[in-house]
């Protein structure tokens, strides 16, 4: 076989592989779950950021709950099934620890014996 029908050959068959990559459906969903086993039985994530470092923030924000709310739903969308919620230990943030445990529990990212 000579060359540039080799290089020919070769050029179609990738062509042809990347057509057939891109027109296989993939998965559109934002929810990412994992389905093989994980090598941990807690898939966890830290929210300090937002319960700790933001924590002077939170008496004036209206739209805490839904704030919680959104955060929480976006982390168990990433396959987890804890969350550490990281707040202030001032007796003025437990009302606040309060709403980011309800809501945890809620969507079963707490509790886990």
């Amino acid at each position: 076989m000579s060359k540039p029908i080799y290089y020919l050959i070769l050029l179609l068959f990738i062509g042809l592989s990347i057509a057939f990559f891109f027109s296989t459906p993939h998965q559109t969903s934002s929810v990412l779950i994992p389905t093989v086993p994980t090598l941990w039985k807690y898939q966890c994530i830290d929210t300090m950021k937002t319960t700790r470092d933001r924590a002077r923030e939170w008496k004036n924000r209206p739209d805490l709950y839904e704030q919680i709310d959104m955060e929480l739903t976006a982390i168990k969308e990433t396959g987890a099934n804890c969350v550490a919620i990281a707040t202030p230990y001032d007796d003025e943030f437990f009302p606040y620890l309060n709403q980011w445990i309800e809501v945890a529990r809620r969507k079963s990212l707490g509790r886990l014996v």
